[in-house]
């Protein structure tokens, strides 16, 4: 665990040395849910609130937290004991670009899962997550649209990951199912701010 922070934190303060290349960002997103079917009818939709912060340096360097508010069913289909709300932590490092209003990025990093009246529970440890999205900016504020997997460990991001560049086509599907039925799709508000 400490072997992941440390590189993480080294550069969260080599990003905050350079204020005159950064800028700051808020931002509110919506993520769309399901709880499946229950008696063979559908549930209909939940929402997942989500808040962000992020920090760009550098023209192209970025890093984030976003938390997302977790429903009681999601918390217990993670931890498999507690039915209660949940706050989904993600902290990321990445790229960021923006050329004109067109803003894109690609983040990886870990996560933890905050449980009301419980605190930080392990999913396994701490988790991994790879997000990737696009979006416009209009000067001071823009909209996005982001793809996320979350992993409840490294080790299960790497091994689906991997899965990809296997030898077998059994695997390579395999992996490339589990990452597309994991995905979670988000739409968000962001501020900026220099």
């Amino acid at each position: 665990m400490k072997k992941i922070l440390l590189p993480l934190a080294a550069i969260a303060l080599l990003a905050m040395a350079t204020p005159a290349f950064a800028d700051w960002e808020f931002g509110l997103s919506w993520t769309p849910t399901s709880q499946g079917t229950v008696n063979g009818s559908a549930t209909g939709l939940d929402s997942i609130l989500g808040f962000h912060v992020g920090y760009g340096f550098w023209y192209v360097g970025y890093a984030s937290w976003d938390a997302l508010a977790l429903p009681n069913f999601m918390t217990y289909n993670i931890t498999g004991s507690y039915y209660v709300p949940s706050f989904l932590n993600m902290y990321d490092v990445g790229l960021r670009f923006i050329l004109g209003p067109v803003v894109g990025f690609a983040t990886l990093g870990v996560n933890n899962l905050w449980v009301y009246d419980v605190g930080v529970t392990g999913m396994d440890g701490i988790g991994a997550n790879i997000r990737v999205g696009a979006g416009l900016k209009f000067d001071w504020w823009g909209i996005t649209l982001s793809g996320m997997n979350v992993y409840s460990s490294f080790g299960r991001a790497a091994q689906t990951v991997g899965g990809l560049f296997s030898g077998s086509e059994a695997t390579r599907n395999s992996s490339l199912s589990a990452i597309t039925d994991g995905l979670l799709w988000s739409a968000g508000v962001t501020f900026y701010f220099r």
